[in-house]
């Protein structure tokens, strides 16, 4: 489990630190987000909004990031930032999508017992499947899969990247790793500046079960 978290001024990041030890979100998060401000010199006062991972993902790790941002927006009168996780970490690889050409871009969490998180979208954002749950054990190739080219990022395609030659063989697995809230930041300002804010009191993340 990663915790991740990040201080962006205008869509640019200013300092981030994680956190790869294993330790549950509610024994460090707390403890992270005081000692990113500290080491930044910002006091946290200075905050004009507070952006999260709206799932999919860990139903403690979302819950307890949720509950952390929340307390900070109600307690500066901030408003709340909700950014797909998805999203978030197919930003990772932002600078090999815009020279690779037509394609279809598939983000992979592995969210246990051979199930992932999945989402796609095109070479310029559109969404081609929306969040949902993918049995990695015997993946299948829809007629849309076989005619384009798929580039696979995840921690989840890493793992299952043999299984998923077979079913994509125009497939190719070109980053892995978590959603960071290093990433986070650019997708957040884009949010802010067209004040796409969450309802504070009635926003929850997106929980999606893989053992249905």
């Amino acid at each position: 489990m990663i915790s991740s978290v990040a201080l962006h001024r205008g869509g640019e990041l200013v300092n981030s630190f994680e956190d790869y030890v294993g330790r549950t979100h509610g024994d460090v998060l707390w403890g992270m987000v005081r000692g990113l401000f500290e080491r930044s010199g910002v006091k946290m006062e200075a905050l004009a909004a507070v952006a999260i991972s709206g799932g999919p993902g860990s139903y403690t790790g979302l819950r307890v990031g949720c509950s952390l941002a929340k307390g900070i927006c109600y307690g500066y009168g901030i408003p709340l930032l909700a950014v797909n996780t998805m999203d978030t970490l197919l930003a990772s690889v932002a600078s090999y999508r815009l020279v690779a050409g037509k394609a279809v871009w598939c983000g992979l969490l592995d969210a246990r017992r051979g199930k992932n998180f999945a989402y796609a979208i095109d070479e310029v954002g559109e969404v081609e499947e929306a969040t949902h749950i993918l049995d990695t054990t015997a993946p299948k190739a829809k007629g849309w899969h076989r005619a384009r080219k798929i580039y696979f990022v995840g921690n989840g395609a890493e793992r299952y990247a043999t299984k998923l030659a077979v079913a994509f063989p125009q497939s190719k697995v070109v980053g892995g790793g978590y959603p960071k809230a290093s990433d986070l930041g650019k997708l957040a300002y884009q949010r802010w500046c067209r004040e796409d804010f969450v309802e504070l009191a009635s926003f929850s993340p997106l929980y999606l079960s893989a053992w249905a």
